[in-house]
């Protein structure tokens, strides 16, 4: 059973994260979404949202968000009021 909702979970982050956080969810073996970042680099909440509620009805199970704050190679942070 817990092999089963393992393989359900997913995890969110910007296109703009970093790549370690890729690495923990292969780690973890948990699937982990990179979802486009706006004009300014910045993960936005109606694009999690989408992705949240799409994954929901593929019967996935969405548990993590990963937000970025300053960016390696744009010092970016993702919009942290609309995600939260």
């Amino acid at each position: 059973e817990d092999a089963e909702i393992n393989g359900l979970l997913i995890g969110y982050c910007s296109d703009q994260a970093h790549s370690s956080v890729e690495k923990a969810g292969l780690i973890g073996l948990v699937k982990m979404r990179f979802l486009l970042s706006d004009e300014n680099l910045s993960l936005r909440g109606d694009t999690l949202q989408e992705a949240i509620t799409l994954d929901r009805e593929r019967g996935f199970i969405p548990f993590y968000v990963c937000a970025t704050l300053g960016t390696t190679g744009a010092c970016a942070f993702d919009n942290l009021k609309e995600i939260a």
